[in-house]
C-alpha cells in the first residue's frame, strides 16, 4: 500500500523533535559563545604552528628522497598554508563577532538607535544623506551575526577540503611511486602517473558543471533523456571522491541568499591561497630579507665574500636545512682545517646510482666513487677525494664526508676554499654543477708584538 505523501512530512518532524536531545533554539543562543571559544583557543596555536612545521621540514628534507620527499614536502606546504588561512579566518571571525557584541551592547543601552534630532554637528543635507543610506541597528546586528557565522563555517569548509585533498594527493603519489619502483620506470614518469590519476575527477567535475549549468538551460528537453541522466550520475559519483557530505551542507546552505557570491569567492580564494602561502613560506626560508632592497648588494656580490651558512659557529636555525659545505669558523687557529661535505639523498642518490653503477661491490670502490662527487681545492692545491672520511654529524643532523686539510707551513692571513659538487654537471637542473667559495682567516694562537 502506498503511503500518503501529504501525511509523511508532517509525521517525520514530530518524531525527530521528540528524540532530539537539545532544541535548536537553545543551541542557537549558545552559538556565538561556542564560536568565540573555538576561535580564541585555536588562533594562537595556528599562528605558532607554521614556524614549527617549517623547522621540522627543513631538518627532515635533507634525509629524504623520491616520492617520500615529494609527499612530505607537499604535506608541509599544505599544513603551513592551512594554518595561515585558518588563523586569518578565525581572527576575522573574532573581529566580526566582537563588533557584533559591541552592537548588541549598544542596542541594549540605546534601544531607539540613532536619534537624528540629537545628533550634533550634522546639518540637514548630511542628515538626509545618511538617513537614506544607513541601515537601522537591528539590520546591522543581524548582518554582523550572519557574517561571523559564515566566516566560521568557511574555516571549517577550507579545513576539511584542504586536509582531504592533501591526504588524497599523498596517497596517489605513494601508490604511483610504488608502481614506478616495481616496474623500474624513471622518476620522471611519476609526475605523469599522478596527473593521469588526478585528472579524471577534475575533468568529470568540469563536464558535469558545464552540462548542468549551460547545456540543460539552453536545451531543457535533454534533461528527460535517461542516458544523459545516467551519465551525469556517473560524473557526479566520480566527483564525490571529496567528502561532499561534510562540505556541501555548509556551502549550499548559503545559496539563494545575499551571501552566496562572497562565500563562494572567499572559499575558492582560500583554497587557492593555501598551497601558494605554504610554498612561498618554504621558499622564503632561505632568503636573507623579504622586504629589503639590496640591488647594490645582491647575492652575486657575495660570490667572493662570506656567507654565515658555511660556518658552523654562525649558522642559524633558518639555515639548518641548507646542505652546503661547512667549516668550524671563519677564523682557524688549529693545525688542521675540518671541512664537512653533506650528503643529500634527494639530490645525490640518483646521480650516484648512474655514475657508480660499475664501481664494484666493495666498500673502498663505493667510497671512492661517492667521494669523487666533490672537488675540493685550497688555493692551487687539489685535495685527493680518497682522503675524505665518511662521517655522521648528529650535531648538524647530516651524513657526508669530512676532509682534514693541513694548515702547517701556511702564513697567517686569508685563504679561500673552492668546493664544487658534481664538477661534470650541467649549468641547470637538479644535478647542475654547484660551486661554493668559503673564505677563512688562518690565525694561529700567538700575538704579534706591538712596537
Amino acid at each position: 500500500m502506498m503511503t500518503d505523501p501529504i501525511e509523511t512530512p508532517a509525521a517525520e518532524p514530530a518524531a525527530e523533535t521528540k528524540h532530539r536531545r537539545i532544541a535548536f533554539e537553545r543551541l542557537r543562543e549558545r552559538t556565538d559563545e561556542l564560536e568565540l571559544l573555538v576561535s580564541g583557543l585555536t588562533v594562537f596555536a595556528l599562528l605558532s604552528a607554521p614556524s614549527y612545521l617549517l623547522a621540522l621540514w627543513m631538518r627532515s628534507h635533507v634525509h629524504l628522497e623520491g616520492a617520500l620527499h615529494t609527499t612530505l614536502g607537499l604535506a608541509a606546504q599544505m599544513g603551513i598554508g592551512l594554518c595561515y588561512a585558518l588563523a586569518g579566518l578565525f581572527l576575522l571571525h573574532i573581529v566580526v563577532r566582537s563588533y557584533w557584541i559591541g552592537l548588541v551592547g549598544l542596542k541594549s543601552a540605546f534601544p531607539t538607535g540613532i536619534r537624528w534630532d540629537k545628533a550634533k554637528n550634522v546639518g540637514p543635507f548630511t542628515r538626509d544623506f545618511y538617513q537614506r543610506r544607513l541601515p537601522d541597528m537591528d539590520s546591522v546586528i543581524d548582518q554582523a551575526d550572519r557574517t561571523a557565522s559564515i566566516v566560521f563555517a568557511t574555516a571549517n569548509v577550507v579545513a576539511i577540503a584542504v586536509v582531504w585533498m592533501s591526504i588524497l594527493i599523498s596517497a596517489v603519489i605513494a601508490l604511483a611511486s610504488l608502481a614506478v619502483s616495481y616496474l623500474g620506470l624513471s622518476e620522471r614518469v611519476l609526475a605523469w602517473i599522478v596527473i593521469a590519476i588526478l585528472m579524471p575527477p577534475v575533468v568529470a567535475a568540469l563536464i558535469a558543471w558545464t552540462i548542468d549549468n549551460w547545456v540543460i538551460p539552453l536545451r531543457p528537453a535533454l534533461a528527460r533523456r535517461v542516458g544523459l541522466r545516467r551519465c551525469m550520475e556517473l560524473l557526479l559519483r566520480v566527483n564525490n571522491i571529496l567528502p561532499m557530505r561534510l562540505i556541501l551542507p555548509l556551502q549550499l546552505t548559503t545559496h539563494g541568499s545575499s551571501h552566496t557570491t562572497r562565500f563562494s569567492v572567499l572559499l575558492g580564494l582560500l583554497i587557492f591561497l593555501v598551497p601558494l602561502a605554504g610554498s612561498l613560506t618554504v621558499a622564503a626560508e632561505g632568503r636573507f630579507s623579504l622586504l629589503g632592497n639590496y640591488s647594490w648588494f645582491d647575492d652575486d656580490s657575495l660570490n667572493e665574500g662570506l656567507r654565515s651558512v658555511h660556518y658552523e659557529d654562525m649558522r642559524t636555525s633558518a639555515e639548518a636545512g641548507q646542505p652546503v659545505p661547512t667549516i668550524p669558523s671563519d677564523r682557524i687557529a688549529e693545525a688542521w682545517l675540518r671541512l664537512f661535505l653533506p650528503h643529500m639523498p634527494a639530490r645525490d642518490n640518483a646521480l650516484l646510482a648512474k655514475t657508480c653503477a660499475s664501481s664494484g661491490q666493495g666498500q673502498a670502490p663505493r667510497h671512492d666513487c661517492t667521494a669523487r662527487l666533490w672537488q675540493v681545492r685550497l688555493g692551487d692545491t687539489l685535495v685527493d677525494p680518497s682522503t675524505f672520511v665518511a662521517t655522521e654529524r648528529r650535531d648538524l643532523g647530516w651524513r657526508g664526508f669530512q676532509a682534514y686539510l693541513p694548515m702547517q707551513g701556511l702564513a697567517p692571513g686569508r685563504y679561500d676554499l673552492h668546493v664544487v659538487w658534481n664538477p661534470e654537471g650541467d649549468d641547470s637542473g637538479l644535478h647542475r654543477r654547484r660551486e661554493y667559495r668559503i673564505p677563512f682567516w688562518l690565525s694561529p694562537g700567538f700575538e704579534l708584538s706591538v712596537p
